[in-house]
This record gives C-alpha cells, sequence and structure tokens, in this order.
C-alpha cells in the first residue's frame, strides 16, 4: 500500500502544472517564437500579430496594444524584429542569449536574429512568468550607449 503512495505521489510532482518539469528555458521560448514568427511572415505570407496563435507567446495586453497601433500606422517598423523589411536568412539563425532574471516572475532574453546578415540590432525581450509557460510582454531594440 505505502509503495503505491509514493509512486502516485512522484507521478502527481512530475506532472502538476506548474512545476519546474513541465517549464521550458526563457531562451527555447523566446527561439520558438522567433521561429514561428519568421515563418508565418515568409512562408505563409501574413501579418503574424493577426494570427491569433500569437497569443501562445504573447501577453493579451501586447497583442491588443500591437493590434491597435498597427491599425493606427503608428511605427514605422516591425514591433517584435525592429526591422522595416525581413530577411530570408532570419528563420536560419535565431540566436537566443541567456536570460536575465529580474525577479521571481520576469526575466530578459537578449536575441539576435540577423542569420547571416549583418546590421540587424539586437533585441531585449522581456518575458512574464504565466504558470507553466511564459509570455512576451515587451520587446526593446538594443541600442548604442550613445543613442
Amino acid at each position: 500500500m505505502k509503495k503505491n503512495a509514493y509512486v502516485v505521489l512522484v507521478v502527481a510532482i512530475l506532472i502538476l502544472p506548474g512545476s519546474s518539469f513541465a517549464k521550458t528555458s526563457p531562451e527555447a521560448f523566446v527561439r520558438e517564437f522567433y521561429d514561428w514568427y519568421v515563418r508565418e511572415f515568409f512562408i505563409e505570407q501574413k501579418d503574424p500579430v493577426l494570427n491569433d496563435k500569437i497569443y501562445r507567446y504573447v501577453s493579451r495586453c501586447t497583442v491588443e496594444r500591437c493590434r491597435i497601433a498597427s491599425d493606427r500606422q503608428e511605427w514605422d517598423s516591425d514591433y517584435f524584429v525592429a526591422a522595416q523589411d525581413y530577411d530570408e536568412e532570419w528563420i536560419k539563425d535565431i540566436k537566443a542569449y541567456g536570460a536575465i532574471v529580474i525577479n521571481a516572475t520576469t526575466v530578459i532574453v537578449p536575441v539576435n536574429i540577423s542569420g547571416a546578415a549583418t546590421g540587424h540590432p539586437g533585441l531585449l525581450v522581456f518575458l512574464k512568468s504565466e504558470g507553466d509557460t511564459f509570455r512576451i510582454i515587451k520587446v526593446e531594440k538594443l541600442r548604442h550607449w550613445a543613442e
């Protein structure tokens, strides 16, 4: 009887939502997002911000702000890549570097999506922990210290 109780306890710990075993790394999450985002644009020829699948990766509030800003044509570049034009090489080489932990729920991941091309700015992707996953809450273009 005790043996069965231990087995049930171990299984419950491993599959409970929010356990550390279920959460993917922040870097892997960001790579997965950019892989989907860039492919959606190039292969599907669609605006990823208008695809409801974006809610899998980005907080609802951020998506809504992006959609409103897009409708109003407030930005001169894509919010998530900080560029006006896309380079097909980006699909091949999305780099997410070591996450920087801000507090118990917020992480920043430095990203470079330039692939073999040079000159594309790096990005800082802000993530908020939500249960057993993350959501992107903000993306900032990395700027030179003199800008």
